[in-house]
């Protein structure tokens, strides 16, 4: 089955008051390569999750983004703990009083007005959760969001192979078009050869005439597309065999392209034909489509 090579996942998981979320992210690359951002507390698990994505996903870049949210209060977990930052205050008070003294002012500061000075309170930090509590979780909404990365790539491919079965269509019609006219230009420039000659053999020597007949049929030969017809059709049925088969086809695809490109290429410089020449021009064009979007298979 074909697969974009992007997409985007997004899977939870979760325990009591504890809930892990994992979403992907992929984007077209020649090979599989991938970046992980954990909490800081379990950052050394990066590999261990990379590793599972890579089992899942053959190419593209994958952009894995792990967050943990502690809602409850379970065994002290997810509570904010404030605290009072007793440097901070002595250093407003100390400010005031000196302020106080300078400009000679009286009054007094209430409470209230402290409380809204910044860096009073400072938050406690939350009790980390236990990795042997977190992988699991993180596990879990792991593969869930791999889950839904592969249905959206396999939703995004089908209609990647879809184009491409049409597009191989035009180029098989294409195909047969040129197969049919070239029997006529090759007549055309067989008698345009004999052509020229019969005026080469008016005027040459009686050595040279064998030779002559010898590099005209030798041309001949070189103008027929016979092989070059062949062998694109014989691309076109392993594109298909390669599109119908169940592994990541993107580097086959994109190598049997080139290969196509070839023989229409030699079809191009041996057409002498502008009808052919027409054909050939528009196979280039279907083929460069097919190009720009075997780049997005996996």
């Amino acid at each position: 089955m074909v697969r974009s090579m992007t997409g985007f996942g997004r899977g939870e998981a979760g325990a009591d008051a504890t809930r892990v979320t994992v979403e992907i992210r992929t984007v077209n690359h020649r090979f599989f390569t991938s970046t992980v951002k954990l909490p800081r507390d379990y950052a050394a698990l990066e590999q261990r999750l990379a590793a599972r994505v890579k089992e899942r996903v053959e190419r593209g870049h994958a952009s894995v983004s792990v967050e943990l949210t502690q809602d409850g209060a379970g065994e002290g977990r997810g509570e904010s703990t404030y605290a009072l930052n007793r440097d901070v205050l002595r250093g407003y008070l100390a400010a005031l009083d000196e302020i106080r003294d300078l400009a000679r002012l009286e009054g007094a500061v209430d409470l209230t007005q402290i409380l809204a000075l910044p860096g009073i309170f400072e938050r406690g930090a939350r009790q980390p959760l236990p990795e042997e509590t977190f992988l699991p979780l993180a596990s879990l909404a792991l593969n869930a969001a791999l889950e839904d990365l592969i249905r959206l790539r396999e939703q995004e491919g089908s209609r990647l192979e879809a184009d491409l079965v049409n597009r191989l269509g035009e180029l098989e019609a294409a195909v047969e078009r040129i197969a049919r006219l070239a029997p006529e230009r090759e007549i055309r420039e067989r008698v345009r050869l004999s052509a020229k000659v019969r005026d080469l053999l008016a005027g040459a020597e009686a050595g040279l005439e064998s030779r002559i007949v010898q590099e005209v049929a030798l041309l001949a030969d070189r103008l027929d597309v016979a092989e070059e017809i062949t062998r694109f059709r014989s691309h076109v049925a392993l594109f298909r065999e390669t599109l119908a088969a169940d592994a990541p086809a993107g580097r086959q695809l994109n190598f049997i392209l080139q290969e196509m490109l070839r023989e229409v290429n030699t079809m191009g410089s041996k057409a002498n034909d502008s009808r052919i020449a027409q054909e050939v021009i528009g196979m280039k064009n279907e083929l460069e489509k097919l190009r720009e979007q075997v780049e997005n298979i996996e």
